[in-house]
Parts: structure tokens; sequence; C-alpha cells
């Protein structure tokens, strides 16, 4: 998992041993608190064999959150997809936001805090991406930090490309799906900043 400063991050050397690179961030075990519980909203729609895509999903300890349904997790992070094999039940695939090709439908979509770690550019085809390989009535549940201002590039956080503003994120959604609740959560981050979450709530299907 990359983000923030320089966070915690399981690689896999040789496929059998576990190394852990130690992380200077303050509060660390209340930051993975912070961002598991992003998956509560998500279990909350789900439903016991339902097929759910998690796109980022890190080293797959999402996975825990959806263990009576058909859980398939993808990131582009290589060594990350070795650990949650190891580690976790489900399938779990190497893929890039920035150009993904989805060969099955889903009825649950996740993309927790993902979209802000790829350029403008590919922000839009991915959620039509998402749209398209998502059931009729099927879900997209999508996170990310409100920009400060304006859309665009973190000044505090360089791994966060493209931060959208609320109207922007709203928009976003709304061109690809009628459907649409946005549930909004204040919160300190580990620098001392407060930044507000934005949580996307989208529904595949008419008017």
């Amino acid at each position: 998992m990359i983000g923030g400063k320089d966070e915690e991050r399981l690689v896999i050397e040789d496929c059998f041993e576990l190394g852990i690179k130690k992380t200077d961030m303050a509060d660390m075990a209340n930051l993975i608190a912070r961002h598991k519980a992003r998956y509560h909203l998500g279990a909350f729609l789900a439903r016991p064999g339902m097929s759910v895509l998690d796109f980022p999903c890190g080293t797959g300890y999402g996975s825990e959150f959806f263990k009576d349904t058909h859980y398939h997790g993808m990131d582009y992070n290589i060594d990350a997809i070795e650990y949650a094999k190891l580690r976790h039940k489900g399938i779990f695939s190497v893929a890039d936001m920035r150009s993904v090709t989805f060969n099955e439908v889903f009825d649950l979509i996740l993309c927790i805090e993902g979209l802000e770690h790829i350029e403008q550019e590919y922000q839009e085809p991915i959620i039509k991406a998402f749209r398209s390989s998502l059931i009729q009535g099927g879900r997209l549940l999508v996170s990310m930090p409100e920009a400060p201002g304006k859309s665009g590039p973190n000044p505090y956080n360089p791994y966060h490309l493209h931060e959208l503003t609320f109207n922007d994120f709203e928009k976003l959604l709304r061109e690809f799906f009628h459907n649409v609740q946005i549930i909004t959560h204040e919160d300190t981050l580990h620098n001392g900043k407060k930044a507000r979450l934005m949580f996307g709530i989208c529904q595949k299907g008419g008017k």
C-alpha cells in the first residue's frame, strides 16, 4: 500500500519472507483503523453471494469484510497482490486503473480512496468502466478526500495526483449514474490537517 509520506509497506521477498519498512508517520495504528473503517459502508451494501470488486485493494485486508461474497481484489502493485494471495481469501490480480478491461460483471464495486491516485484524464474513463461492469441495479462505492479549494494535485501528498472538490466529485459521478448519494465525513489526518472525506454511492439504473 502506497500513500501519505512513508507509510508502512508490506513487501514479499522471494514469496516467503515478509519484509517490513518502518514508517515515521505518527499515529499509524489510528490511520490504519480509519482506513479499514471505510470498508464498513461497503460491507453494509453487500449481501451473501454477491460478486464484489475491490479496486484498488492494496494488500487485500478489505476482503475480510466480504467473506460471504465472491470477492475480487485488483491493484497495480505486484508485491501487494502477492501478499494478498498468501494472506487473504478471494481472487487477486494485478491491474492499473489507468488502463483496465473488466471481463466480468459485479453486484458491488468498491473504489476506496483510489481515484485521487490517478491523473484527471483517467478518472472519467475508470468511472465509466465501473458502470459498464455493474449489473443493472448494482452499486459503486467510491471515496476520496475533498480537494482543498479547487480540484488538482494535493500539495501535501505527492501520491494524490488529482483530488476533486465536492462539486466536481458529484459532477463526475452524475455523468454516469442517475442515482447518486454523497456522504461526507470530517477527520484529522496524520499531519494534523483537517480533511473532509467524500463517499459516493452510485446505483446503476434508469431514471
